[in-house]
């Protein structure tokens, strides 16, 4: 802890700051915000209302922004979007349960991945792959 010089200022800070202080309110807008996050990957509604609301901008703005996008069309439907992410989840050695989870901590639907015969194939191969590289252990 530094502890300044100043008597008028003798109170102790931490090096890190105030932690203890709110966000300041953006200063950009939450269209702008929500047009930057699209423009890197597709989100969910949920993840959206999450980011724009950690940015500091209110519920209805936030709400309003968000059916903006639905309006115009830039948001995918959520059972493709949450197959895709299954996929890629899946072919990254994810489990089944892990991509339930993650499906549900983005506020997608669940039941689309499960119903995936590639996701199942995928499924198989990591298992198979998995068992393998426990039995060469073994034969050491």
């Amino acid at each position: 802890m530094m502890t300044t010089s100043d008597p008028e200022k003798s109170s102790t800070q931490s090096p890190e700051g105030d932690q203890s202080r709110k966000r300041r309110p953006s200063t950009i807008s939450a269209y702008d915000r929500l047009v930057a996050l699209l423009a890197r990957r597709d989100h969910s509604r949920l993840e959206l209302k999450e980011k724009l609301t950690r940015a500091g901008h209110s519920p209805e703005e936030t709400a309003a922004t968000i059916a903006i996008a639905t309006e115009r069309k830039w948001l995918p439907d959520e059972s493709v979007l949450a197959l895709r992410e299954g996929q890629r989840l899946a072919r990254s050695g994810k489990s089944p349960r892990q991509i339930y989870a993650w499906l549900k901590k983005k506020g997608l639907p669940t039941d689309g991945f499960a119903a995936d015969p590639e996701c199942k194939d995928l499924e198989l191969e990591g298992a198979l792959k998995t068992a393998t590289k426990a039995w060469l252990r073994l034969e050491r």
